[in-house]
């Protein structure tokens, strides 16, 4: 899994596992400061998010790495081979005997 986190320290985001989901958490904020003659403007931004991603169930929760890099968190879960299910036609065969159809009186 691969978050674009732009502009986020590793202090700023939160990766935690369940049994079932994996679940990134963060706050972002931001401050400006500009000082001009005659004026001065300080801003701030702030922002949380949450996600929750649903892990399949042969997936491996303790063997789960995270790494952020220049604004993107990479989050690897190694999921156990399933084995393969495999399927097999039934050939239909027809029986050798047939019976007459029953004949019913017309109405009249």
């Amino acid at each position: 899994m691969t978050a674009e986190l732009p502009g986020l320290k590793k202090e700023d985001v939160k990766v935690e596992l369940t049994e079932d989901a994996l679940i990134i958490q963060g706050e972002r904020k931001q401050e400006h400061k500009e000082d001009h003659e005659g004026f001065h403007r300080w801003e701030r931004s702030y922002g949380q998010f949450y996600r929750s991603i649903p892990l399949p169930e042969e997936a491996k929760t303790d063997q789960a790495k995270a790494e952020l890099t220049d604004g993107v968190l990479k989050v690897s879960v190694p999921v156990a081979e399933t084995k393969k299910k495999t399927t097999r036609q039934v050939p239909i065969e027809q029986s050798k005997e047939t019976k007459p159809a029953e004949s019913k009186p017309a109405a009249v």
